[in-house]
């Protein structure tokens, strides 16, 4: 299943197994902006090995491995994106910092980095850290 037209790059037509796994890489990617998962899933399927160079059969094999979580982030608008933001802003705290004398200095530079996101209702305001 070939989505997209290939491109004449004339490496590609040096080596079979580059263009399959060329192409195919394309296919997954634009599968996956799209957010069309039953063509990346076919896609994942339905490919033959053999034409493909071992780093990307070990790719596909994952691939299929984690078909049902793959399946779940095509589906849902959900994202840890912010988590992982405010995780690295920590780790960057403590790196910067060298080590803080005691924990509660460590804790309140924190809330004090985060001060300006804050979540929850009016009665009950909580930094979010």
């Amino acid at each position: 299943m070939v989505l997209i037209k290939s491109m004449n790059y004339s490496g590609l037509s040096l080596n079979s197994q580059l263009k399959e796994t060329y192409q195919l890489y394309q296919d997954l990617l634009y599968c996956s902006k799209k957010n069309d998962y039953e063509g990346f899933k076919d896609l994942i399927l339905m490919t033959k090995k053999h034409e493909l160079s071992p780093s990307m059969e070990t790719s596909i094999l994952t691939l299929k491995k984690h078909l049902p979580r793959i399946k779940n982030t095509f589906q849902s608008t959900l994202s840890n994106g912010s988590l992982e933001g405010s995780i690295n802003k920590i780790k960057l705290i403590k790196r910067i910092a060298y080590g803080y004398r005691n924990f509660y200095n460590y804790r309140d530079r924190i809330l004090l980095s985060f001060s300006d996101k804050k979540i929850g209702n009016e009665n009950a305001m909580v930094f979010a850290a």
